[in-house]
């Protein structure tokens, strides 16, 4: 079943792609019709996103979750945030938590390697 709807999905978007292409006019204003589709298509796809992350941000809260719970669904907010408008301070932020997602992670590593005899002595 699963695979069935992962077909349909790419089977709609090649049929889309292929129509726009072969319609393929300029509005009144000189942009081309496909360029408005994929600007608007990409809008969607980015509220989407950004969306069903915050939902998830939000009821993690809500169920008193750690910051370490929250940081997954930060890095999908932000890559809807930018899918919906291409802006400098949202990627910067996303930059930003991805960083201190690295940093934390290789804080916490010990230097020493671990012993090899299991811990016996």
């Amino acid at each position: 079943m699963h695979r069935k709807i992962q077909l349909l999905v790419i089977l709609a978007i090649v049929l889309t792609l292929f129509v726009a292409v072969e319609t393929y006019q300029t509005t009144p204003y000189g942009v081309p019709w496909f360029e408005v589709f994929l600007t608007r298509t990409s809008s969607a796809l980015g509220i989407l996103i950004a969306v069903v992350a915050a939902f998830a941000l939000l009821v993690r809260s809500l169920s008193g979750e750690t910051l370490d719970g929250h940081l997954p669904f930060l890095f999908p907010l932000f890559a809807g945030l930018l899918l919906i408008h291409v802006d400098w301070s949202v990627a910067i932020v996303l930059g930003a938590v991805c960083v201190a997602v690295i940093v934390k992670q290789g804080w916490g590593r010990s230097t020493t390697p671990p012993s090899q005899d299991g811990g016996a002595s």
